[in-house]
């Protein structure tokens, strides 16, 4: 599976979890806000994290920099999502898939998301002590 692939399959599933399960109206944008998130730690802010914690090289990151990665993430998503890829697309992908595979797809799904979210704050709080 390809990264694209693989964000595409977790903006399909909660897309898919907020707009069945919780009966909300606007899935897209918690779908869009987390793959984006995901993405901003994976290409952003977790790689300068593991240089510092791991080499003796400090790597500050300005906020304007985090945020200015963050909107542009967002903005390339939205149009990815909404306007190249959506919704129905990959409804029609994914919607018939056995339902093993889909609880296995979807622990993955969260499985992956913990590990990114709890490894950013690991790497970040070792960063914050290295620096004190």
């Amino acid at each position: 599976m390809n990264l694209l692939k693989g964000f595409d399959y977790i903006f399909y599933r909660v897309y898919h979890s907020y707009k069945t399960k919780w009966k909300d109206d606007t899935p897209g944008a918690y779908a869009t806000s987390l793959v984006t998130l995901l993405q901003c730690l994976i290409g952003v802010i977790i790689p300068p994290f593991l240089v510092t914690a791991i080499g003796t090289t400090k790597v500050d990151l300005d906020k304007k920099y985090i945020i200015g990665a963050f909107v542009m993430l967002f903005v390339l998503n939205y149009i990815r999502y909404f306007k190249i890829i959506n919704y129905q697309k990959l409804a029609e992908k994914w919607n018939d898939e056995e339902k093993t595979k889909r609880v296995r797809n979807g622990i993955f799904v969260v499985l992956f998301i913990i590990t990114i979210v709890a490894g950013a704050f690991v790497l970040a709080t070792i960063n914050f002590e290295n620096n004190n």
